[in-house]
C-alpha cells in the first residue's frame, strides 16, 4: 500500500549550506532524499535573473512566475498556490527553501526536526481550505475535535 502525501512543509533558511544541514538532520530521522527539495536564489538567478526581482515583465509578475516554477520543481506532491506565493517572496528576499512532503502521519516529525534547525523568517502560510474529507485529520475536522499532536502516557 503506497502511502498517503500530505502539503509539502517549507523552511527558509540564511544560506545553501543551512538548508544541506536540515537534509542531513531530516535524512537521520528516515525521511527520504526524494520526498526533500531545495530551492536556491542562485538557482533563479542562473536561469531566469529577472524573477528575483518583484517586476513584470511582457504583463509577467514575477513573484507569479517563481512561484510556478517553486510547484514545478517539487514534483513529490503538489505545492498550494497560496503557499507558493509565500516561498517565491522568501526565495526573492534572498533566502533558501526547503520543501518536504512527509509520508502520511510523519509530518509532526518533520516539522519538529525542521523547527530545530537554523531556519530564518518566512511570511505565515494562509489557511487552506478543505473539503472535510481531503483534510489530514477528517473524523476530527467532521466532528470539530483538536487533533492530537503529542502522545501522552
Amino acid at each position: 500500500m503506497a502511502l498517503l502525501k500530505l502539503i509539502p512543509i517549507g523552511r527558509a533558511y540564511a544560506t545553501e549550506k543551512d538548508a544541506l544541514s536540515a537534509v542531513d538532520t531530516l535524512k537521520a530521522k528516515n525521511f527520504q532524499e526524494e520526498d526533500i527539495s531545495i530551492i536556491t536564489p542562485s538557482m533563479i538567478e542562473s536561469s531566469n535573473p529577472w524573477m528575483l526581482s518583484r517586476e513584470s515583465k511582457d504583463g509577467v509578475d514575477s513573484t507569479e512566475m517563481l512561484a510556478q516554477v517553486i510547484i514545478g520543481v517539487h514534483e513529490v506532491s503538489r505545492v498550494p498556490d497560496s503557499h507558493a506565493m509565500v516561498y517565491a517572496e522568501t526565495l526573492q528576499e534572498g533566502s533558501t527553501l526547503l520543501l518536504i512532503t512527509a509520508p502520511f502521519g510523519e509530518a509532526l516529525l518533520a516539522t519538529d526536526t525542521l523547527d530545530g534547525t537554523s531556519t530564518v523568517h518566512m511570511d505565515e502560510m494562509p489557511e487552506l481550505e478543505y473539503h472535510t474529507w481531503l483534510q489530514p485529520a477528517p473524523l476530527s475536522a467532521l466532528l470539530n475535535l483538536p487533533v492530537l499532536s503529542r502522545r501522552k502516557s
